[in-house]
Parts: structure tokens; C-alpha cells; sequence
């Protein structure tokens, strides 16, 4: 029901939500994985903010069912938890990293893409088993990856501040020129900037190709203001003597603040599945558009690097504003 409310971009009325949380804390036993993965989708999907009553009946549930869920639906779990800006306790992402390398896993391009969103957006950098799962997903589907999800992708390894390993780079630089004729200013900016941001500068037809991109779209519509300077400053860091927009030296940028902008931007080419689906249901799921950034909090809020090699950084300079963090008495709140 909830996932249905999400879906037609309809917030329930208080007393719904009143009535659906107390249904849900006493169905707890009897929600399965891609249940779970619905909810959370719908409170993202609806921008509204659990309160911490909500949210731990949530991780609980989660870390004693998620050998349920799917692929798809682990994907948005962690999608929906990003676009909550949720912090999410130790155990519970434990539990998630746990299921992500289990063996037989399917997963698409784009689930791939906003897993790695999420973790950038929320300063979490997995340790090195977790690419190495990431890269056995993703290079087999690779082909089939949109340009919305081969730019996220490379983004959220730029902000992670993670080099893929060449066998990746080479096929990510391959498929994405061929890509690059159906590349927004999104794709475009955001592609480029993250090469830059890892020192890698592509060869020549690469970077003749994304040019030729670029002018026919700007050409449609300018470019944001936030796109201008991220492929200004990555122009100016590969040393380009023709950037697309204003050329201006490297000193003239603040690279954090390139990088901040750079989070608004990839935001836009973020999706996911309306709806997690059942391995038996062979239907398609359509796709959304994310909702804005809503601070989830709850009680377990401890971000220290434990056993399974995974850090969270106290970085907060592109974290927005807060709503009152006074949830209203069905449990949520929303801006």
C-alpha cells in the first residue's frame, strides 16, 4: 500500500500513516525482503522522514530478512537510505555488505550505479571485497548500461576517490563513447569531471567524441552553471587548451566546491525502480526519479570503521539543511 502511495506521488493522510506503522511493527515476522525494500523506496519516493521509532523497526526487520531480498531490491534499499541521507548503523549496512556478496546475485547497470551513488552520498567507502564483487556485477552488464548510469557510476568513484582497475576503465571508456550520441549535459559534465577528479585523461577520438557531444546539446539548451564549472575545472586539470565554456586557469576554481556542485548534478541521473519486484515476477519495473535529500536519524548513530573494513567520513560540506526533527505523532514528517 505504501509502495502504491509512492508510486502516484501521494502523501496518506495522518491518520493513515498512524494506522500503517502500527500494522507494521505487529506484521514485523511476516514482511519479506522485498516488502521491506518497498517501504523504505516509499518514504524515500515520498520524501517523508521516519521518525527514530519507524527507522529502527525498519533496520530490525532488515538485518533478520535481507537473505530475502533480490538484487533489485537490495539496490534500492541502499538507494532510498542515500536519497533519506540516512545514517545507517553498523550491523545494518554489515548486513547489507553480506547479502551484496552473496554468490548468484543479479543485478542491472543502473541498481549498480545508484549502490555506488549511495555510498558516496553518504561518505561510506567499502573495503576492497566490496569492488571486487562491485566490478564481477558490473563488468558483464556493462554493455547494457544507459549513459545515466555509466556517469554515475564513474562519479561515485571519483568521490570515493577509488582508481577502477583497468579492465574496467578500458570497457567503461569504450561503451561510454558510444554512448556519447545520446549524452546529456549531465552525463557529459559529470563523465568528465570524474575522470578528472581520478587523473585520467582519455585519448584524443575519446575527447574529440565528447566535445562534438557537448556542442550539439549546448547548442539545445545552455548548460547549468554547475556544469559549466565542473568541465571548466576538469578541462583545466587535464590541461585542455579548448573547454567548451569560459576557459579560466585551474587557480581559479575551488575544487571543493566543483565537487560539491558535482553532487547536485549527479543527483539527476540517480533512478530506481519504482517497484522491487520478486525474482518470479519477470514484469519489467518502471523507473522514478529520486526525491530531494531528507536527514534520517536514529539511535545507532556510530560511524566508526569496524570489522568489515568499512569507514564513514565526517564530512558534511555538501550536506543540506535539516527539517525539525519534531515527527509528528504518526511517525513521519515531511518538509
Amino acid at each position: 500500500v505504501l509502495w502504491a502511495c509512492g508510486r502516484m506521488q501521494y502523501r496518506p493522510r495522518d491518520v493513515f500513516l498512524n494506522k500503517w506503522r502500527s500494522a507494521f511493527e505487529r506484521e514485523l515476522d511476516d514482511v519479506r525482503g522485498v516488502e521491506l525494500g518497498n517501504v523504505i523506496w516509499a518514504c524515500a519516493q515520498l520524501q517523508l522522514k521516519p521518525d527514530s521509532r519507524v527507522v529502527d523497526t525498519w533496520y530490525r526487520a532488515f538485518r533478520s530478512h535481507a537473505k530475502l531480498c533480490n538484487g533489485q531490491a537490495l539496490a534500492n534499499v541502499l538507494w532510498a537510505l542515500g536519497s533519506l541521507d540516512a545514517r545507517i548503523p553498523p550491523s545494518v549496512l554489515n548486513t547489507w555488505m553480506n547479502e551484496f556478496a552473496q554468490p548468484g546475485r543479479v543485478f542491472e547497470p543502473q541498481g549498480l550505479a545508484n549502490i555506488l551513488w549511495a555510498l558516496a552520498r553518504l561518505h561510506i567507502t567499502p573495503d576492497v571485497r566490496f569492488f571486487e564483487r562491485w566490478y564481477a556485477y558490473s563488468l558483464p552488464c556493462m554493455h547494457l548500461a544507459n549513459t545515466h548510469s555509466l556517469a554515475l557510476s564513474l562519479w561515485a568513484l571519483g568521490r570515493l576517490d577509488i582508481v577502477p582497475p583497468e579492465e574496467y576503465l578500458e570497457q567503461w571508456l569504450g561503451v561510454f563513447e558510444t554512448r556519447l550520441p545520446v549524452a546529456n549535459l549531465q552525463d557529459l559534465s559529470t563523465s568528465l569531471w570524474a575522470l578528472a577528479r581520478l587523473d585520467i585523461k582519455p585519448d584524443d577520438t575519446f575527447l574529440l567524441e565528447w566535445r562534438a557531444a557537448f556542442d550539439r546539446e549546448a547548442a539545445i539548451e545552455p548548460p547549468l552553471d554547475k556544469c559549466t564549472n565542473m568541465i571548466n575545472w576538469a578541462g583545466s586539470k587535464m590541461g585542455l587548451e579548448d573547454v567548451p565554456a569560459n576557459a579560466a586557469s585551474s587557480s581559479g576554481f575551488d575544487a571543493d566546491a566543483v565537487a560539491a556542485e558535482s553532487v547536485e548534478v549527479a543527483q539527476s541521473l540517480s533512478i530506481s525502480a519504482e517497484k522491487t519486484r520478486d525474482d518470479s515476477d519477470a514484469s519489467s519495473s518502471p523507473r522514478a526519479t529520486p526525491p530531494s535529500f531528507n536527514p534520517l536519524d536514529t539511535d545507532e548513530d556510530d560511524d566508526s570503521t569496524d570489522a568489515s573494513g568499512i569507514s564513514c567520513s565526517d564530512d558534511t560540506d555538501e550536506k543540506p539543511s535539516s527539517t525539525s526533527d519534531a515527527a509528528e505523532e504518526n511517525g513521519f514528517t515531511q518538509p
